[in-house]
């Protein structure tokens, strides 16, 4: 054989074994990704029959079901099968009443702590404390990214505070899903004998339902042994190691847990439009790669923004995450993505702000101004930017705030320390009453003492919400003693919300003798109207008022006067003279101490 047609037959079989292993390869992708496929609808279906839920099908549904990408699947029957499901499933969805109360819920039991995470973070930025910034954002990042692992723990949560008929599925409803399941489980079949997929890549109901399990243990080094136990059995579903590195990330064995995100980016195929746990994957390896003190690629962040663009909490850590990086430019774009989409706009808002007085000094007062007189930016969050930098003119303005707070004390001539009617009504704008946070955890401190609210009403025509406490003190022995008093509320809100430190003082008035008691009664509407104080007002006008005679024919009305003293929120304290606001350093100490 000559050497020419040497070259010729070893090219020919190159070529030839060269198309063999790569139609192997192609085929064996193609195996692998039709059992991914199979095993996502798998474990969604599970979920929806074992929690018998709604709320799980309509998270189900948009998650997965409803986010395939399409390009990436090249099998017609898959296609119908994602096409049955959509149809039968579409139905039993939530509709827009119930995605708001189930919004509202979650706000409550999830949201206030991450507002408060993010809001220290922010500060914290902005302060430059730079050594405790990767700390600070990983700890969000531990509760953002491990929101997969609470998913499983808060059904209960919400099954407690919602009507059963909002999230449990019905007879027929159940019926038809189970028919849904008999299908999908013979189209499974007819694509594992097409595709000769193993056996032991298809997931039991069994299989995940331990899985399920070990995901929601509360004990972690429990669930990661249990997870280890079964990997073997989990090769063609990806979402089991982001679980795994999740368990151990919460363990702070961090190299382990890298491993395992990889390990999930690797085998993921990519046929989800916007993959929740990969953006997870993704920020929770920046923060331990940062704590590492090891390279972190830039790109991570923008593929968050990607895959995750309408999730408030994720833009806002990829937001923060460019601040820290002093990349201004791409933190004020990723922040007003937050608030285009009008999510946690006061707290995306104040971020701006913040970003805007590290980049752009000169611009920041303007914007201050222009969030002081914007009704959605709650005061809560200018006083963090107050705290953080002001101006005498940004304090100026702010100053109406201040004066639009009024405290009404309503005393009763009947009440005595056994028979207390006195009552004391707080009254705020909703500028001051954060978004998400439970109004009714507003409490008034008296004497080492806790009082709850007994009452929240909306004066809708003055846009003031009033803050109703049953009064821990009999106002007449106040003023028989002519005692001052104090007291304070804690509003909530980020970071401990606001508490506002008020004392009671007491004052004289003077008034003709031949006056009846009823124009006492009057007095007090017309005080209470002008925001300056409030003394009695009677419940009976034949009942005595407590007044001095004297020998100039006037007699003396002693009134109880609430001042506001101070405001506290964060770490920032501020004194609030005659309506003149000042940022104070030692006001904390003084309402700690009032605390103890």
């Amino acid at each position: 054989m000559g050497t020419s047609l040497k070259k010729v037959v070893f090219v020919f079989l190159i070529t030839v074994f060269t198309s063999t292993v790569n139609a192997e390869e192609k085929n064996n992708d193609n195996r692998l990704q039709t059992a991914i496929i199979l095993n996502y609808i798998n474990v969604s279906l599970n979920k929806i029959v074992k929690y018998n839920d709604r709320v799980v099908l309509d998270d189900e549904y948009n998650k997965i079901i409803n986010n395939i990408n399409l390009s990436k699947i090249h099998d017609e029957e898959i296609v119908g099968l994602l096409r049955s499901l959509m149809t039968t499933l579409t139905e039993f969805t939530l509709n827009e009443e119930d995605k708001l109360r189930l919004e509202k819920l979650h706000d409550k039991n999830v949201s206030n702590s991450l507002r408060n995470s993010f809001s220290h973070v922010a500060s914290t930025i902005y302060s430059n404390l730079g050594s405790d910034i990767p700390k600070l954002l990983y700890e969000t990042v531990a509760v953002t990214g491990s929101t997969a692992l609470n998913y499983e723990r808060q059904i209960q949560s919400y099954h407690d505070e919602l009507d059963s008929e909002l999230w449990m599925l019905k007879k027929e409803e159940i019926r038809d899903i189970n028919e849904l399941r008999v299908y999908f489980l013979d189209t499974s079949w007819k694509l594992m004998s097409k595709y000769s997929i193993p056996d032991e890549w298809r997931l039991t109901e069994e299989q995940i339902n331990d899985f399920l399990y070990a995901v929601k243990l509360d004990d972690y080094p429990r669930s990661e042994r249990v997870l280890s136990r079964m990997e073997g059995k989990f090769y063609a579903y990806p979402p089991f190691w982001f679980y795994k590195g999740s368990v151990l990330a919460q363990q702070n064995k961090y190299e382990q847990a890298i491993e395992e995100f990889n390990n999930y980016e690797n085998k993921r195929i990519g046929f989800l439009r916007n993959d929740q746990l990969f953006s997870s994957s993704l920020m929770q390896k920046i923060e331990i790669n940062e704590l590492l003190d090891l390279n972190i690629d830039m790109d991570d962040i923008e593929k968050i923004i990607i895959q995750s663009p309408k999730d408030w909490q994720k833009v806002l850590y990829s937001s923060l995450k460019y601040w820290s990086f002093n990349e201004f430019e791409k933190a004020l774009e990723t922040v007003q993505i937050n608030i285009d989409n009008g999510t946690e706009i006061s707290l995306n808002k104040r971020v701006k702000a913040s970003i805007t007085a590290s980049s752009s000094p000169n611009e920041y007062e303007q914007l201050v101004l222009n969030l002081i007189n914007d009704d959605i930016v709650k005061n809560n969050d200018i006083l963090f930017l107050i705290g953080e930098k002001s101006t005498s003119r940004i304090i100026s303005e702010f100053e109406h705030q201040i004066n639009t707070i009024n405290m009404v004390l309503s005393g009763s001539m009947i009440s005595t320390a056994l028979y207390n009617r006195d009552k004391i009504f707080l009254d705020v704008p909703y500028k001051w009453i954060y978004d998400g946070s439970d109004i009714k955890e507003t409490v008034l401190h008296y004497n080492n003492s806790k009082i709850e609210n007994t009452k929240v009403s909306i004066l809708d025509e003055e846009k003031i919400v009033r803050i109703q406490f049953e009064s821990p003190v009999v106002f007449n022995l106040l003023i028989e003693k002519k005692e001052e008093s104090d007291l304070y509320v804690d509003l909530p809100g980020v970071n401990g919300g606001v508490t506002m430190f008020w004392k009671l003082k007491i004052e004289e008035s003077l008034i003709d003798k031949n006056i009846k008691d009823s124009l006492v009664d009057k007095t007090s509407k017309v005080i209470e109207s002008s925001n300056r104080f409030i003394g009695r007002i009677t419940e009976n006008e034949d009942a005595p008022v407590s007044l001095d005679n004297n020998s100039s024919g006037q007699k003396i009305e002693y009134l109880l006067k609430p001042e506001l003293k101070w405001i506290n929120t964060g770490n920032y304290c501020f004194l609030n003279s005659n309506g003149s606001l000042s940022i104070a350093e030692n006001s904390c100490e003084i309402i700690k101490e009032l605390d103890e």
